[in-house]
């Protein structure tokens, strides 16, 4: 806070008088366009919802709380209050493992891979591997209404967050790439790339997926900025569509299966997983931090995996699936079985034709 706001007034003895004032959105939006505000403001070049853990300047783990933080360029963490207490690491990856325990996988390497897309935003967040940038991550599903909208929804909620949504529309004005835009431009660092269909053919979001230094973002009536690009997670979502080669390299997929009708899921006095784990978001988040702690207190280890075009992201989540998830995931980050990671997985996985209906709910 660089100083306090006063108003001048009149107390109902007629006397003047300077009490403490709320700033309007007006007289705020005047004031941060002044060089006065450029100059003593500090620098944000991101904001997160939760608590962000990091690497300290002596290579240990560093807890960045709700407030203002200069490391990492500049961050503002907006919420999450007092972090809880980190509990072990057994503790923790059992945690996680519950809330995705009603999903059907394909493979024991799908559920890898969705142990490695719930610890992807931590290693955004905090920059863990500063330079390296995270793939696409891509939900498909043998039948609509399998879950793959709720299960970005239940990775994101880990992080007290709501994915941005981003829908291909027919007809209107504007483009899918300017919606894609201007979900990066409203701050939020994890989107989703809802309900495709057809091909997934954007020149425009693959360099963002690899772009280095800034990105420029520009939408309609606004002027164009530039993001950082190593700040985001993309999710996509689909039945049944087709990416470009460039885009496959720089994507991992996730593959579900329906779940019978008659199949029960967990539910919780406050509601389906979804609203438990919202509930009870620090204690996921702690466990979250559990795991990438004891990653960097044993130096940061990587295997030698080299099957993504992602590498250093890739190597770092291998070590950690096999050594810290092994027991309970039993699958590697880039094995696909007998599936292989193409455009043509429709035909091998039984795909039904989508239906109209919206696909992000759990049943």
């Amino acid at each position: 806070m660089i100083g306090e706001l006063w108003k001048d007034g009149i107390d109902n003895k007629g006397q003047r008088i300077s009490r403490p004032s709320r700033c309007s959105e007006a007289t705020a939006k005047s004031l941060l366009g002044t060089r006065e505000a450029e100059e003593l403001l500090p620098k944000i070049v991101a904001v997160s919802a939760c608590p962000v853990l990091t690497i300290a300047a002596d290579g240990t783990p560093k807890l960045l709380a709700r407030g203002y933080h200069s490391e990492l360029g500049g961050l503002y963490v907006s919420g999450g209050g007092t972090p809880r207490q980190v509990p072990p690491l057994d503790e923790a990856v059992s945690a996680l493992m519950a809330p995705i325990r009603d999903f059907d996988f394909q493979t024991k390497d799908d559920k890898a891979r969705t142990i490695a897309a719930m610890l992807t935003p931590a290693f955004v967040y905090g920059q863990l591997l500063p330079e390296a940038r995270v793939p696409l991550f891509i939900m498909e599903a043998n039948q609509s209404q399998t879950g793959k909208g709720y299960l970005v929804d239940l990775l994101s909620a880990i992080y007290g967050e709501r994915p941005i949504c981003v829908v291909p529309r027919k007809g209107g004005v504007g483009s899918f790439d300017e919606d894609f835009n201007a979900a990066l431009l409203r701050g939020c660092p994890i989107i989703m790339l809802d309900n495709l269909r057809g091909k997934l053919d954007s020149m425009h979001i693959e360099s963002f997926m690899t772009a280095s230094g800034t990105f420029m973002a520009r939408t309609f009536r606004r002027a164009p900025a530039d993001i950082d690009p190593r700040r985001y997670v993309v999710f996509a979502t689909g039945n049944r569509f087709e990416t470009t080669p460039d885009m496959e390299n720089r994507a991992v997929r996730i593959n579900l299966r329906k779940r019978r009708q008659d199949y029960v899921f967990d539910s919780y006095e406050e509601g389906d997983v979804l609203a438990y784990v919202r509930a009870h978001q620090r204690f996921y988040l702690s466990c979250i931090h559990s795991v990438i702690s004891h990653w960097i207190a044993a130096g940061r280890p990587a295997t030698d995996e080299n099957r993504h075009s992602f590498r250093q992201w890739a190597q770092a989540m291998d070590w950690i699936i096999r050594n810290m998830f092994g027991e309970r995931v039993k699958g590697r980050l880039m094995d696909y079985d007998a599936i292989p990671a193409t455009t043509d997985l429709a035909e091998k996985m039984g795909f039904e034709e989508p239906s109209d209906d919206a696909n992000s709910t759990q049943g």
